[in-house]
C-alpha cells in the first residue's frame, strides 16, 4: 500500500498517514504535534480488525484547549440539554459543541439541582 501511495503524483488528495503500534511511539505524536496544528491520534486496539465507515473500535484523542467559562444557558430541555450558552473572559456569549450523552447527564443533573435549590446560581 505505501509503495503505491508513493508513486501517487505530487499533491494527491491521497497520502500515507504514519502507524505505530508502540504507544510511546504515538504519545511522543500526540505531544509533539501539537504546534503544527494536527488536532490529536487516532487509536484502535490492535486486535480490533479494520472496517471502512465509522467504529467505535476507533477512538480520536484530541488535544485539548481550556478555558474558564460562565455557563449562562443551554438549549433543549434541562433533563436533556444539547449544548452550552458560556460566557467568555472577554463577555462574548458562545454557544459550546454538542454536548455528549454523558455529559449532557451531568449537566442535567446540575441543571435539576439548580432548580431544586431556586436560585440561578451555579452549583
Amino acid at each position: 500500500m505505501l509503495d503505491m501511495v508513493a508513486g501517487l503524483p505530487e499533491g494527491s488528495p491521497i497520502q500515507a498517514v504514519s502507524a505505530t503500534e508502540d504507544v510511546e511511539v504515538a504519545r511522543v505524536w500526540y505531544e509533539t504535534l501539537t504546534g503544527s496544528g494536527v488536532e490529536g491520534v487516532v487509536a484502535k486496539s490492535g486486535r480490533s480488525p479494520y472496517r471502512a465507515g465509522r467504529s467505535s473500535s476507533w477512538k480520536k484523542v484530541r488535544h485539548a484547549e481550556t478555558i474558564d467559562a460562565e455557563v449562562v444557558g443551554f438549549t433543549g430541555a434541562a433533563g436533556r440539554p444539547r449544548a452550552l450558552a458560556v460566557r467568555l473572559p472577554d463577555g462574548r456569549v458562545a454557544l459550546s459543541q454538542r454536548l455528549g450523552a454523558q455529559l449532557a447527564a451531568q449537566v442535567a443533573a446540575a441543571l435539576v439541582a439548580v432548580a431544586a435549590r431556586g436560585t440561578d446560581r451555579p452549583c
